[in-house]
C-alpha cells in the first residue's frame, strides 16, 4: 500500500503534500541513502522552531534528529515494512533539545527507501505505552518459558561478562538458582581451558559493537562441578540510536551430542589402534573401488607408505586382466561366500606378491554399493614354502622309490649270483669233460659267455643299488675325458660331433676310475641315441662352489667346492614327467631290444655311491643334460681292495669240510669243487642242521665254509656257536657285498668274505688262505 501510494504515477501521490498538511501530528520523509529530509508538515517544523525555516532538503543529521547515517540505516533495517516507536531528537527555543516520541515505517519514494515519522500526542503516547508494556509481557513470558537457556550478559563498564538475568531453563542446565548466577561473570562458570585466546578476542569483539554475533562449543561447569557441553549463540542488542547495550547468549544442550561424539571418536581411535597393530593388510575401497585407506601393514606389504595409497585405484594394486574388487565383492555378498581368495598383488617397485583377500562389500541405505573392506594376508613366504615342501616331497618320493628300487635290484643281484655261480662252474666241468675239438665244447663255452654278461649286468645293478665294492682313486676329470675321448669318438659314429670343453684348473675327484669311464660311456652313449639323425654331443667339465641356500646345486648335496661332468645333446629331449622317471633301473625310452635300462641308473648308483648327486634336465625338442656333481678331492682316498682268486690255485690239500648253504644248487657246487681238490665234506641247508651234524658227527671240522646270510641262524652266529676263536676257522661266503649285509650279520674284521659268483680256482685259492696262511683282512 506504501509503494502504491507513493507512485507519482496515481492520484493520490499527487495530494500527498496536501495529505501531510491536514494531519494535526508532526509528519517528516527522510531518504535513507544520504539522510535528507525530502519533505515536512507544518506541525512537524513548528517542533523544529528556527530550523524548520530550512529543514527541507537538510540533512536529519545536520539538523540534529539522527546521531549519524549508519545509525539511519540500521533503522531502516529493523524498521523494515512494520511499524516501530521511535525517539526523535528535536532543538529547542533554548538552543537544547527534547526527545519527541513517534512511529517509523520504511517506504519506497521516487524507487529509494524512505523512512517516514510520525508524532505522537499524549493520547497516542499512552497507546503505545501499553503497546510495548504488552510486549514487554509477552517477552518476558517467552524469555522465562523458552525451551534453551537463555541469558542477559552486560556490556558496560561496570557489568561487561556478567549475567544480568537468566531463564529458567538456563538454571537448569547449570544447576544454579537465578540469584546465585545474576552479577556473576559467565568466564566463572565456563571451563578454564575452553576459554582460550580465540573465545576471548570474539567476546570482545562483540563487547566492542565490531561484530553483532558468534556462535561457539563449550563446556560449561555446573554447580555441582560436573561438565556439561551447550553450544552458545551470542547476539548484541542495541538501543534505537544503535548503540550496543546488551548480549543475548542462548545455549543449546550438546552433552549427550558431544559425548556421543566422544565416545565414537574413542571407538575410531580403538579400531585405529587395532587396524594399524594387527599384521594382516587392511585395505578400504569407495564406491569407485578407490582406496579410501589402508593401514601400515598392507602399505608395507606392498612397499608403499600409507599416504601413498590414498586415492589410487584398486586396479593400480592388481595384475593386468585380474577382476576387479566390486564384482567380486557384490557376487561374495550374495552368494554369501565367506572364503578367501588368493590372489598376486602389484607392489611399488613392480613385483608381485601373493596375497590372501577376504572381501566384504559396503552396502549403503538404499542398497547400492558403497565400497568393500578387504582383509589381506601375505601368504608369498607360505606358497614358497609349500612350493618348496612339495619339491622335497617329490625329491624324497623319488629318492624312496629308488632305494626301494635298489634295494629290490640288490636281492635280485644276490639271487643271480646264485644261479650265476652255478651256471659259470658246472658249464667249466662240462667244458672240461669234453675232449678238444668237440662242437659241444664252443656251446659250452656260449653259455659261459652268457653266464659273464649276466654278471656285468648284475654288476650294474649291484652299482646302482650302491652295494658294489669299488676301488676309489684321486682321479682328475680333465684327464679321464681326455683319455676317452678317441674311444667315444668312435663309439658314437661319424654322424654325431663330440665337442669337449675343460676347465681351466685340475677338477680332481676321488672316485672308481673303472666306473667313472663307464658313467660317461653310458652318458654319451644315451646322447647318441636320443639324436638318430645326427647331432652334436659336448662334454663339459667345471669347478663349482656351493653356499648355503645355492639354486642351482641339488639340494642334497652340502656346502662345498665340487667338480661336475656335464653330458648335453641336441637330440628329441624328454617330457617332465618322463625325465622324472631316467634314473630308474630297467625305466627306457629307447625301443624294446634297443636298450636294458640301466645306463642311467648305473650312472645315479656310481654317482652316489662316491657321496655325489647327478640330475637331469631335458625339454622336448631342444635336447637333455646330465650333470654329475663329485666333491672336489684334496688328497688320495684309501684303496679298497676286492678279492679276486686268480686262476691255476692248486697244491693237494686234505680236510674235512662243513659247508652251510641254503641255496642247494650252490651248496652241491662247493662241494663238489671241495670234493675235486680232495676234501671231505659234510652238507647242511641252514644253522642249526649243521649244529646237529656236527654234533652227530666223529669227524674233526677242520673248516667251516658257510654262507653270510640264512634263514633262522647267520653265518656269523654259526661260526660262534661251533667254538668261536676255539672252533674251526670259517670261510664266508655271500651274493651281497658287506655295504649290503645286516650288521648284526656281518662277519668279524680279519675273517675272508668270498663274492658270489666264483669260479673253482677262487674258491680253492680262499680256502687255501684261510688254512694254511694267517687269515687276511675282510676281503671283497
Amino acid at each position: 500500500m506504501s509503494e502504491y501510494l507513493c507512485d507519482p504515477g496515481r492520484p493520490l501521490a499527487r495530494m500527498l503534500p496536501a495529505l501531510l498538511e491536514a494531519i494535526a501530528r508532526g509528519a517528516l520523509l527522510v531518504r535513507v541513502s544520504d539522510g535528507r529530509v525530502l519533505d515536512a508538515n507544518a506541525a512537524f517544523l513548528r517542533l523544529l522552531g528556527a530550523a524548520g525555516a530550512d529543514a527541507i532538503e537538510r540533512s536529519a543529521v545536520d539538523l540534529g534528529l539522527w546521531p549519524d547515517l549508519p545509525a539511519l540505516e540500521r533503522l531502516s533495517d529493523e524498521v523494515g515494512a512494520t511499524i516501530k516507536p521511535v525517539a526523535l531528537t528535536v532543538p529547542d527555543a533554548n538552543d537544547g533539545s527534547s526527545d519527541v516520541e513517534a512511529v517509523a515505517q520504511v517506504i519506497t519514494f521516487d524507487g529509494e527507501p524512505t523512512i517516514v515519522f510520525l508524532t505522537l500526542d499524549p493520547t497516542d503516547r499512552s497507546a503505545v505505552q501499553r503497546s510495548l508494556h504488552t510486549a514487554e509481557q509477552r517477552f518476558e513470558r517467552a524469555f522465562e518459558e523458552a525451551p534453551i537457556g537463555m541469558a542477559l550478559i552486560g556490556i558496560g563498564p561496570e557489568d561487561q561478562g556478567c549475567y544480568l538475568r537468566v531463564n529458567r531453563a538456563f538454571c537448569e542446565f547449570t544447576g544454579y538458582r537465578p540469584g546465585e548466577l545474576v552479577g556473576r561473570h559467565f568466564s566463572t562458570i565456563t571451563h578454564a581451558d575452553d576459554y582460550d585466546a580465540t573465545r576471548r578476542e570474539a567476546e570482545r569483539r562483540v563487547t566492542a559493537g565490531e561484530i553483532s554475533t558468534y556462535e561457539l562449543e563449550k563446556r560449561y561447569v555446573r554447580r555441582d562441578g560436573s561438565l556439561v557441553w551447550a553450544r552458545t549463540h551470542v547476539t548484541l542488542v542495541r538501543d534505537a540510536s544503535g548503540e550496543p547495550v546488551q548480549a543475548v547468549s542462548m545455549i543449546l544442550d550438546i552433552n549427550d551430542q558431544k559425548l556421543a561424539q566422544q565416545a565414537l571418536r574413542a571407538s575410531e581411535e580403538r579400531y585405529r589402534g587395532i587396524v594399524e597393530a594387527t599384521t594382516d593388510g587392511v585395505w578400504m575401497l569407495d564406491a569407485a573401488d578407490v582406496t579410501s585407506f589402508a593401514n601400515g601393514a598392507f602399505a608395507r606389504m606392498l612397499g608403499y607408505d600409507p599416504a601413498e595409497l590414498q586415492g589410487l585405484p584398486a586396479t593400480a594394486l592388481m595384475p593386468e586382466g585380474k577382476e576387479p574388487i566390486r564384482p567380486r565383492a557384490m557376487r561374495r555378498r550374495a552368494d554369501g561366500d565367506t572364503r578367501r581368495e588368493e590372489v598376486r598383488l602389484c607392489r611399488k617397485d613392480g613385483t608381485e606378491l601373493w596375497a590372501e583377500l577376504s572381501v566384504t562389500a559396503l552396502i549403503d541405505e538404499r542398497g547400492s554399493y558403497g565400497g568393500a573392506v578387504v582383509m589381506v594376508v601375505d601368504t608369498t613366504a607360505r606358497r614358497e614354502a609349500e612350493l618348496e615342501r612339495h619339491r622335497l616331497e617329490s625329491q624324497l618320493s623319488q629318492a624312496q622309490r629308488l632305494e626301494t628300487v635298489g634295494q629290490l635290484a640288490g636281492g635280485v643281484a644276490h639271487d643271480f649270483n646264485n644261479l650265476l655261480a652255478v651256471i659259470l662252474n658246472y658249464a667249466y666241468f662240462v667244458r672240461e669233460q669234453l675232449p678238444p675239438g668237440s662242437e659241444l665244447r664252443s656251446d659250452v663255452e656260449e653259455i659261459r659267455h652268457a653266464a659273464e654278461r649276466a654278471s656285468d649286468l648284475t654288476h650294474q645293478l649291484l652299482v646302482f643299488s650302491r652295494k658294489e665294492a669299488i676301488k676309489p682313486e684321486v682321479l682328475d676329470l680333465n684327464s679321464v675325458v681326455r683319455e676317452m675321448e678317441r674311444l667315444l669318438r668312435r663309439t658314437i659314429g661319424e654322424h654325431v660331433a663330440l665337442v669337449t670343453r675343460f676347465c681351466s684348473e685340475p677338477c680332481m675327484v676321488d672316485v672308481d676310475r673303472s666306473q667313472l669311464e663307464q658313467v660317461l660311456m653310458n652318458l654319451v652313449v644315451n646322447g647318441r641315441d636320443a639324436m638318430p639323425d645326427g647331432g652334436t654331443i659336448w662334454i663339459d667339465t667345471e669347478l663349482v662352489d656351493i653356499v648355503e641356500g645355492e639354486s642351482r646345486a641339488p639340494e642334497s648335496l652340502p656346502p662345498g667346492r665340487y667338480a661336475t661332468l656335464s653330458v648335453r645333446d641336441d637330440g628329441t629331449g624328454m617330457e617332465p614327467d618322463v625325465a622324472a622317471h631316467a634314473f630308474e633301473p630297467f625305466f627306457t625310452t629307447k625301443p624294446k631290444g634297443a636298450g636294458t635300462g640301466l645306463g642311467l641308473a648305473t650312472v645315479y648308483g656310481t654317482v652316489t655311491a662316491s657321496a655325489g648327486e647327478a640330475e637331469v634336465e631335458s625339454e622336448p625338442g631342444r635336447g637333455t643334460t646330465v650333470r654329475v656333481w663329485l666333491r672336489e678331492a684334496s688328497a688320495p682316498a684309501p684303496r679298497a681292495a676286492r678279492f679276486a682268486p686268480s686262476e691255476g690255485a692248486s697244491g693237494p690239500l686234505a680236510a674235512t669240510v662243513l659247508v652251510v648253504e641254503d641255496e642247494d644248487a650252490v651248496r652241491r657246487l662247493t662241494c663238489r669243487i671241495l670234493q675235486g681238490a680232495g676234501f671231505q665234506c659234510l652238507e647242511a641247508g641252514s644253522g642249526h642242521e649243521a649244529l646237529e651234524l656236527a654234533a652227530r658227527t666223529d669227524s674233526s671240522i677242520e673248516l667251516l665254509v658257510t654262507d653270510v646270510v640264512m634263514p633262522g641262524m647267520s653265518g656269523k652266529e654259526l661260526a660262534e656257536r661251533l667254538g668261536g676263536a676255539d672252533g674251526p676257522p670259517a670261510l664266508f661266503m655271500s651274493g651281497y657285498t658287506d655295504g649290503s649285509i645286516p650288521y648284526r650279520d656281518q662277519p668279524e674284521q680279519g675273517t675272508v668274505l668270498l663274492h658270489k659268483p666264483f669260479t673253482a680256482s677262487a674258491l680253492l685259492r680262499a680256502v687255501r688262505e684261510v688254512l694254511e696262511g694267517e687269515p687276511a683282512p675282510l676281503r671283497h
